[in-house]
């Protein structure tokens, strides 16, 4: 197992659940600890004695949950003079021997959900040593009073290996020892009487088969003793209580299951909840605009679009459309027609009268010609205009 969580929601989660699967230890150095959840979570596996070690800084933040730990026979190890010899800022967890979680997260109602954060679940059993003798060096310097961040050394103490829990195992050797102990089996007496018998007889492998026939005969008489009846009757109430314990821990083990796959189940409908709404609030913004940031929604949208056709269509309706080629259309383009001749001939006459007929005259006059009076309206002009413009 190698995870990294960087949701703060999630971090909690995991490191809730991490703590209620927990069945020997539980050791803790965090530098911030406010969040009643998680120490609560610790309170239970203490109440399921589970051992259970913390350490804090000085902060005084921590002083609440401290106490919650204290009036829960819980061992708290933290400075009380402040952190003037140096702070401890560690934020890791390690569980049953086995699980390592560290990281940034604080165990803190802010870094749940406020901060941006992460954590590391590992099974790896070197990081869970490391991380183990950290805690023992810290926890030697708190209650010894040598600043934190000294490196001591520490007294070689004989530490017991915690080993995985195995209910089939235990459950084995729990008849195993019953059954020795309902016949009044002693396999120890049998193994020092074995050993001694082969000492005596320099391990010859004659002296061997020899007690090995003589211990089968033993083994033979006590299956045909009828006497056993009675050691047989409390034989299998042992195995009867040893089968209810048993299945008691199983029950209590499949129902902490449960639990923790009821809360991962919980977080993850939380988390679609969430999800779901914020896509519910994006569809409003979508649909009905941001007042705050005077986006505008596709509702807004579509009735300008609609304002828009229906001005369109009351812009089209006042326009009058009419047929161009009707009796008077075609009367008025003649008359149209006619008056742009009749102006055009009236004004090329003026233009004749302005620039050339006066030198007509004057010619006419000079060669003892009498030109008469000059029109009115010429309506030769244009072609004497055209026809003096390429003369000259």
């Amino acid at each position: 197992m190698n995870d990294i969580i960087t949701n703060g929601t999630e971090i909690k989660q995991r490191i809730i659940s991490e703590v209620n699967y927990s069945k020997q230890v539980v050791y803790l150095a965090m530098a911030f600890f406010t969040d009643r959840d998680i120490a609560n979570a610790i309170i239970g596996a203490k109440s399921r004695n589970v051992t259970v070690d913390i350490i804090l800084s000085s902060s005084a933040q921590n002083e609440t949950v401290k106490q919650m730990f204290r009036e829960a026979n819980i061992n708290v190890h933290a400075f009380d003079t402040g952190d003037e010899r140096g702070m401890m800022h560690h934020k890791f967890c390690l569980i049953d021997n086995k699980i390592t979680i560290n990281g940034s997260y604080n165990y803190s109602y802010n870094a749940s959900n406020n901060n941006v954060e992460n954590i590391h679940v590992s099974d790896d059993t070197s990081t869970y040593s490391q991380f183990l003798s950290e805690f023992e060096r810290l926890k030697y310097n708190i209650d010894n009073q040598i600043a934190v961040n000294i490196t001591s050394q520490i007294p070689e103490t004989k530490v017991q290996q915690i080993q995985p829990v195995n209910i089939i195992d235990t459950f084995s050797q729990k008849l195993h020892n019953l059954i020795y102990s309902s016949a009044l089996i002693n396999a120890d007496e049998y193994k020092k009487k074995g050993y001694k018998t082969s000492e005596e007889h320099n391990g010859n492998i004659e002296i061997f088969r020899a007690e090995y026939g003589n211990l089968k005969e033993e083994i033979r008489a006590y299956a045909t003793d009828e006497g056993l009846s009675s050691k047989k009757n409390i034989l299998t109430s042992n195995i009867s209580v040893a089968f209810e314990s048993t299945k008691t821990d199983l029950d209590f083990e499949r129902q902490n299951k449960i639990s923790v796959i009821k809360r991962d189940n919980e977080l993850a409908k939380r988390q679609i909840s969430d999800k779901t709404t914020d896509i519910q609030q994006e569809k409003v913004i979508l649909e009905s605009g941001n007042q705050n940031t005077g986006e505008r929604g596709l509702s807004q949208i579509n009735k300008e679009i609609e304002k828009n056709k229906l001005e369109k269509k009351n812009l089209e309706q006042s326009f009058i459309v009419k047929k161009f080629w009707r009796l008077g259309s075609v009367i008025a383009m003649l008359g149209l027609c006619v008056f742009v001749f009749y102006l055009s001939v009236f004004f090329a006459s003026a233009l004749y009268k302005v620039f050339f007929e006066g030198n007509v005259i004057r010619n006419s006059l000079e060669a003892g010609i009498n030109p008469g009076l000059p029109q009115l309206v010429d309506a030769n002009a244009a072609i004497k205009i055209f026809t003096l413009i390429f003369e000259i």
